[in-house]
């Protein structure tokens, strides 16, 4: 809804009487009134669909929790899985250090032997 300003000036200048004046007033008054009350509700109710309720923030902070409860939960598993690997590389390593060193130790002591 527009007001016309140049319909408002010439009715107001082609206005006979005071009275005819004052309600031609009036009337611009009534219709800015009525445009400020449409344009605050407006903005309201776009301001209204952008804000947060308690519910929505309650429903944000139980997906955060449970975000964290199943990272921590990965984290855990993910620290299993290693610990796992670590072990099984080092008795791998350990091992094949253990059978290097017997193979060396055997052939110094055959090489000892043999002179």
């Amino acid at each position: 809804m527009n007001i016309d300003t140049h319909a408002f000036v010439k009715a107001f200048v082609n206005a006979k009487t005071d009275e005819q004046k004052a309600e031609i007033i009036a009337d611009i008054v009534f219709k800015v009134k009525d445009l400020s009350e449409v344009k605050i509700e407006t903005r309201f109710e776009k301001a209204k669909e952008e804000l947060a309720t308690k519910s929505d923030i309650i429903a944000v902070k139980r997906d955060i929790k449970d975000l964290e409860l199943t990272t921590k939960k990965e984290i855990a598993e993910s620290k299993n899985d290693l610990m796992k690997w670590m072990f099984g590389m080092f008795f791998a390593f350990s091992s094949a250090q253990l059978t290097l060193f017997v193979l060396i130790l055997k052939f110094f002591f055959k090489g000892v032997g043999a002179v």
